[in-house]
C-alpha cells in the first residue's frame, strides 16, 4: 500500500534512487539506465544491453511507487521530489556525440563517423526504437514512396540527408525543415514514421510561435534529437531571435512557470514542421532564410489506412532508419549534402516575395519602369525612398513610411554604401544603392525567365 512520506524521508529516497540506480543529470534532464529490449529499469542491466531513459515526472512517480511505495499528496510534492532526485544524480557535462541503435546483432553505437560499433556502456542518452532493417528491397520500397510524395528522387535524397542530421547529437545542422503542401500528401505519415523511429523520449513538439513567445514548453527541447510539429500554425511569427538561437544549437534561457531563475535550453535537435501554408514573419533577414529548408509535397492521395499501417510496421521503420544511416551527414559535409535543391530555392524565393514589401516593389519597378532596377543603381537612396512612398500611396497604403523605415525594409535585399556626391554645389557623403543582394538578384532572374543562373546566384 502506498503511503505519504515526510520531507526527510523523501530526501533519503531521492538519494537512494539516484545513487543506487546510477542516475545521470544532463542538460536539465535526469536519465535512468534500462534494458534496451524490455525497457526494464528495476535493475541495472549489463553494459552491452544498457540504454538510458529520461526520467520525466510521470515515470519518476511510478518508480517511486514501485521502489519505495511512496504516495505524493500533490503535484508540487512530486515536483519537489523530482528536484531532490536531480540534485543527487551524477552530473554529465561532456558533449554527447553518439546514439544507440537496436540491430539483429544486438545494441550498437552509431558513432559521429556514421559507423555502427559495439556499445561501451558509457552514458548515451538517446536510443532509437525500431530494429534496424538493412534489406535492400525494403529500403528501395520506402525510398520510392518518399520520392513519389515529393515527385522527385533528387528532392527525396536531399530530404533524407536533412533528416539524417538528427542522427548526430554532437552538433547542430542549423536547419529548420518545412514540409509544405495541402492535406493527404504524405507529410503527416512521414512525420509519424520519424516519431516512431526516434521514439517519444527523443522527440519534442515545440512550435515556432512557442519559441517566439519564449513559452516554458521550449524547455522540452533539452536532450531531444528531433522537434516535430505535425500541423504548424499559420500565425505570424513576431520574433525569430529565439528560433535562430535554438536552431543553431546555442544556449537560450527560458523561465519555468512559478520559478524565478531561468533554465538553459540548448539542443542540437533537427526541427521539422508540416504546413499547408508558411506563415509570414517579422524577421526578413537572409540569416533566417538560410536556416529554413523547404520541401514541397505536390500530390494528393486517397485515404488508405492499410498503407499507413504498412509504413508504420517495424520492418518499414527499420528500413527507413537504414536509409537515414545510408544518408548520414558528417559535420564537414554540410555544405555539399545539405545544399538546397532547385525546388527548395524556388520555394524560398516565393516566400521571400510574399513576406517582403521590398521585393514586391522591385517587381513593380521591373514591370513598369523602362530602366527597371538599373534605374536605382548608383543613385542616392533618397530616390528609392521617394519612389517607394509613391508606390505605396498608389496601393492605398496611407501609413507613414519615413526614410529610416524604408531603408530598414530594403536592408536585407540591397547593398548600399556611402559615396561622395555634389548636393547644391557642395560635396556631401550620401548613401547610394550599389547592387542587389544574391537572393534579390535571383528573384529578379526568375521574373525574367532566366532560371539557369538562380542557384549560382543564391549560392554566392
Amino acid at each position: 500500500m502506498l503511503e505519504l512520506k515526510s520531507k526527510a524521508k523523501l530526501g533519503q529516497e531521492a538519494h537512494t534512487l539516484a545513487r543506487g540506480f546510477q542516475l545521470v543529470r544532463y542538460r536539465s534532464t535526469t536519465y535512468m539506465p534500462a534494458d534496451y529490449e524490455t525497457g526494464d529499469s528495476s535493475v541495472i542491466p549489463p553494459l552491452d544491453r544498457m540504454m538510458w531513459q529520461p526520467l520525466n515526472r510521470e515515470r519518476l512517480r511510478r518508480v517511486a511507487a514501485a521502489q519505495f511505495e511512496t504516495l505524493f499528496s500533490s503535484d508540487s510534492d512530486l515536483a519537489s521530489f523530482e528536484f531532490m532526485v536531480a540534485q543527487n544524480a551524477q552530473p554529465y557535462d561532456d558533449t554527447v556525440t553518439e546514439l544507440l541503435v537496436r540491430t539483429p546483432d544486438g545494441l550498437r553505437r552509431l558513432t559521429e563517423q556514421g559507423t555502427l560499433d559495439a556499445p561501451t556502456g558509457g552514458f548515451v542518452p538517446n536510443t532509437l526504437v525500431p530494429m534496424l532493417n538493412t534489406d535492400a528491397a525494403a529500403k528501395e520500397q520506402v525510398f520510392k514512396v518518399i520520392a513519389d510524395w515529393l515527385d522527385s528522387e533528387e528532392d527525396a535524397h536531399a530530404l533524407l540527408h536533412h533528416l539524417a542530421t538528427a542522427l548526430s547529437p554532437g552538433w547542430s545542422a542549423v536547419k529548420y525543415v518545412l514540409l509544405l503542401g495541402e492535406g493527404r500528401n504524405g507529410k503527416g505519415l512521414l512525420l509519424k514514421m520519424l516519431q516512431a523511429v526516434f521514439g517519444r523520449d527523443n522527440v519534442s513538439n515545440v512550435t515556432r510561435q512557442h519559441m517566439a513567445e519564449q513559452n516554458p514548453v521550449v524547455i522540452d527541447l533539452n536532450g531531444k534529437l528531433l522537434n516535430i510539429v505535425f500541423d504548424g500554425l499559420a500565425e505570424y511569427v513576431k520574433d525569430s531571435g529565439p528560433e535562430k538561437t535554438l536552431i543553431a544549437g546555442e544556449p537560450f534561457p527560458i523561465r519555468r512557470l512559478y520559478e524565478s531563475t531561468a533554465t538553459t535550453v540548448q539542443t542540437n535537435a533537427l526541427f521539422v514542421e508540416a504546413l499547408n501554408h508558411e506563415p509570414k514573419s517579422k524577421d526578413k533577414s537572409l540569416a533566417l532564410q538560410k536556416r529554413l529548408m523547404r520541401f514541397h509535397f505536390p500530390r494528393v492521395y486517397a485515404l488508405d489506412h492499410s498503407f499507413e499501417r504498412k509504413m508504420l510496421a517495424e520492418d518499414s521503420l527499420g528500413a527507413f532508419l537504414s536509409l537515414l544511416i545510408d544518408h548520414f551527414v558528417g559535420e564537414d559535409e554540410l555544405a555539399t549534402k545539405l545544399a538546397p535543391t532547385g525546388t527548395a530555392l524556388q520555394l524560398q524565393l516565393e516566400h521571400m516575395f510574399t513576406n517582403s514589401l521590398g521585393l514586391q516593389f522591385l517587381k513593380h519597378l521591373e514591370e513598369t519602369d523602362a530602366l527597371g532596377i538599373g534605374g536605382l543603381l548608383d543613385e542616392d537612396v533618397t530616390r528609392l525612398v521617394q519612389q517607394f512612398q509613391s508606390w505605396r500611396i498608389k496601393e492605398n497604403d496611407l501609413g507613414n513610411w519615413a526614410e529610416p523605415d524604408v531603408l530598414a525594409l530594403f536592408q536585407p535585399i540591397l547593398v548600399t554604401e556611402r559615396a561622395s556626391r555634389r548636393v547644391n554645389g557642395q560635396p556631401r557623403k550620401v548613401r547610394v544603392v550599389k547592387a542587389l543582394k544574391p537572393e534579390a538578384a535571383a528573384f529578379i532572374e526568375t521574373m525574367k525567365g532566366e532560371e539557369d543562373d538562380v542557384e549560382a546566384l543564391v549560392a554566392d
